[in-house]
């Protein structure tokens, strides 16, 4: 398992939170850390020569030894991607995930482009592709060496599916998994299964669906969880979740008091 995070800090605010929250992972015995970009560059002033030196800082923080991933979500140019690309490199990024927009005219081009200026470093991907006719030209050109379908978005026998074209090809899955506890069952399901497994994402933000769903919770013990060997997903559900999670209706999208209205 990798912690999967860097979601709390903001650049106008207090850059070191996110130093701080890779040293706190590494101490919490994860041997990985998957972090963001940050909060939205053109309302924070950040630029790629500002981001650089973090990112450095980062890697001396946390040390040789403990795998990184870049996380994008797309919001990069790919003039940005190709200078940050060398710099991913020389840290030994283990990859480079959703680097620019993947649902745009030439999206599959421009990441060739970035696979290009990358040697170890991987490029992954695809955790909002539904089937495996939407991944496989991208497994095919070699766009991805990671796919990250996710079973809470294709379902497992799909994702399976997925793996294995992947797999034929010599490529990495290694699914997206941000969502609750079940979704991690099911995607762990998934990686136990595949014979082209690396590592499983876990969410490191705040959210009761993750541990208080079930009768025995998931337990990371220095990056590594154990299955249960019970039937399915081997989980059961604690009784009364209904009343203690009541569904709540409206957008969960809530305005940053940080920033002025629009």
């Amino acid at each position: 398992m990798y912690a999967s995070g860097g979601v709390e800090y903001a650049w106008y605010r207090r850059p070191e939170d996110l130093i701080d929250e890779a040293v706190r992972h590494k101490e919490a015995g994860y041997t990985a850390f998957k972090f963001r970009v940050g909060t939205e560059w053109k309302n924070s002033g950040m630029t790629l020569a500002k981001y650089i030196p973090y990112v450095r800082k980062l890697r001396e923080a946390v040390g040789p030894e403990m795998d990184l991933m870049q996380e994008s979500n797309m919001r990069l140019s790919l003039e940005e991607c190709l200078e940050l690309a060398p710099v991913l490199e020389e840290l030994k990024f283990l990859w480079f995930e959703e680097p620019v927009r993947a649902y745009e005219s030439g999206a599959l081009e421009r990441h060739l482009q970035i696979r290009a200026k990358l040697k170890k470093t991987m490029v992954s991907g695809g955790e909002s592709r539904g089937d495996r006719f939407s991944f496989k030209e991208w497994i095919d050109r070699g766009a991805y060496d990671i796919v990250q379908p996710d079973c809470n978005v294709t379902g497992l026998t799909e994702a399976w599916h997925i793996a294995r074209i992947a797999q034929l090809k010599g490529r990495y899955c290694c699914p997206h998994n941000w969502h609750g506890g079940l979704s991690t069952m099911a995607n762990g399901a998934l990686v136990a299964s595949i014979p082209n497994h690396l590592v499983l994402e876990l969410n490191q933000t705040f959210n009761p669906f993750k541990e208080e769903l079930f009768q025995d919770p998931l337990v990371v013990t220095k990056g590594y969880m154990d299955l249960h060997a019970k039937p399915g997903f081997g989980v059961e559900v604690k009784p009364g979740i209904a009343e203690r999670f009541p569904y709540l209706p409206g957008n969960y999208w809530k305005p940053n008091p940080n920033l002025p209205a629009v």
